[in-house]
């Protein structure tokens, strides 16, 4: 879907000469329960990027907003923020659901494994 434009009207669009790039831009925002578990641009939406399914059976859900702190969702919809994690990316579960695996910012352009025990309610 176009983001502006004569197409976004049903006619045509003749190329901008000052942006050399005509793009479409389609914005795929995942929700669950009112909260933004993931936004994706001109991207499909996937587990493992800014969210990650919680073992089997278990209902859970961990997730990261834009700034990147980390959050957990149970199966009684009770969400928690993990204190102290900002610059989180990509979070996994271990397969008994006691850790989160995910990556955190620590410089411009490094990341370090991160592991943080999670206790249930």
């Amino acid at each position: 879907m176009p983001f502006a434009g004569g197409f976004a009207n049903g006619g045509a669009q003749t190329p901008d000469a000052k942006n050399a790039v005509d793009a479409y831009e389609a914005e795929v925002m995942l929700r669950l329960l009112g909260v933004e578990i993931g936004n994706w641009i001109n991207g499909a939406p996937m587990a493992g990027e800014t969210f990650g399914w919680g073992p089997t059976g278990s209902g859970a859900l961990a997730f990261v907003d834009r700034p990147g702190h980390l959050y957990l969702l149970d199966e009684r919809r009770h969400k928690q923020a993990v204190a102290g994690v900002k610059g989180a990316w990509m979070p996994s579960w271990s397969s008994d659901g006691a850790r989160i695996a995910f990556l955190q910012k620590s410089g411009r352009r490094t990341y370090r494994l991160t592991t943080v025990a999670i206790t249930r309610r």
